[in-house]
C-alpha cells in the first residue's frame, strides 16, 4: 500500500513484512532531499576513492560501499571519515535522528503485529541501552544501462531489516521477498519504508537506468536487540 498509511502482513504462513510511507507523515521534503543528496556525495567519494585505490571494480561497487559502511560502525562513525561524513553529518543531526527513531518505530510495530508484544515494548522504549539501530546507504549506481541487482541474502543476526526508499528511477527493479512458495514482490516508491523480518531472504532485481534517468538509492536498516535472535520458527508460533 501507497501513501500514508500502512500494510502489515500478518496471517499464518505469510512473510513478515511491513510497508508504509514515511515522506510526508514524518521526514518531509527538506530532510529527503538532504539524506538523497548526502548519501549520493558519499557514495561518490567512496568511487573516487576506491577507483584510485583499486580496491573496487563498477560490478560490485555498491557491496563494497556498503562493507566500508559496516567496518566504520554505520551512522555511528566518526565525521572524521571523509568519505562518509556528508551522509553521517545528515544522519546524526536532530532530523537524522527523527529518521533513526521512527525506523527503530516500525521495526516495533511489525513485531507487535505478530505478537512479540515484549520486544516491540522494549524498541519502544528511549531508554533501552540494548536496542540498536544501523543505517547505510545502498545506491544502485550511476551510469546508464543495466545495473546489477542485488543477490539473495539475509539479515539473521537483526529483529527486522528494511529500507528507505529515497530515489526509484523508472525502471527499478523489484524487491522480492521470500523464497520457493512463499515470495512477495515489493515495487516501492519514494518515501516508502519496507521492514520484514531478519530472517527472510531477500533480494533486489536488476535496475534499467536511462539516460538522465536518477540512481536507485535507499537507506538500508537492522534493529537489533543485544543477545535477542528470533528464528523464522520462532516469528511462526507466535501466530
Amino acid at each position: 500500500m501507497c501513501g500514508g498509511g500502512s500494510s502489515l502482513r500478518h496471517a499464518r504462513g505469510a512473510l513478515p513484512f511491513l510497508r508504509r510511507s514515511l515522506e510526508h507523515d514524518t521526514l518531509g521534503e527538506a530532510l529527503m532531499k538532504d539524506l538523497t543528496n548526502a548519501s549520493l556525495e558519499s557514495f561518490r567519494n567512496y568511487a573516487s576513492w576506491s577507483s584510485s585505490s583499486s580496491a573496487s571494480s563498477h560490478k560490485n561497487l555498491n557491496n563494497c560501499f556498503f562493507e566500508r559502511q559496516r567496518l566504520q560502525n554505520y551512522q555511528h562513525g566518526s565525521l572524521d571519515d571523509r568519505i562518509m561524513a556528508p551522509l553521517r553529518r545528515v544522519l546524526k543531526s536532530r532530523e537524522g535522528q527523527v529518521l533513526e527513531r521512527s525506523v527503530t518505530l516500525t521495526a516495533a510495530d511489525l513485531l507487535e503485529s505478530w505478537r512479540h508484544r515484549d520486544l516491540a515494548h522494549s524498541l519502544r522504549a528511549d531508554d533501552d541501552w540494548t536496542v540498536t539501530t544501523d543505517i547505510w546507504a545502498a545506491v544502485g549506481g550511476l551510469q546508464e544501462g543495466t545495473e546489477l541487482g542485488h543477490e539473495v541474502h539475509m539479515h539473521d543476526t537483526a529483529l527486522v531489516s528494511g529500507a528507505l526508499y529515497l530515489s526509484v528511477p523508472n525502471n527499478a527493479g523489484s524487491l522480492v521477498l521470500g523464497s520457493g512458495e512463499h515470495v512477495q514482490v515489493v515495487m516501492p516508491s519514494v518515501g516508502d519504508i519496507v521492514a520484514f523480518a531478519g530472517w527472510v531472504p531477500h533480494h533486489v532485481e536488476p535496475t534499467a537506468l536511462m539516460t538522465n534517468d536518477t540512481p536507485r538509492i535507499a537507506l538500508a536498516f537492522n534493529v537489533s536487540k543485544r543477545a535477542v535472535h528470533l528464528r523464522r520458527d520462532s516469528w511462526l508460533r507466535s501466530m
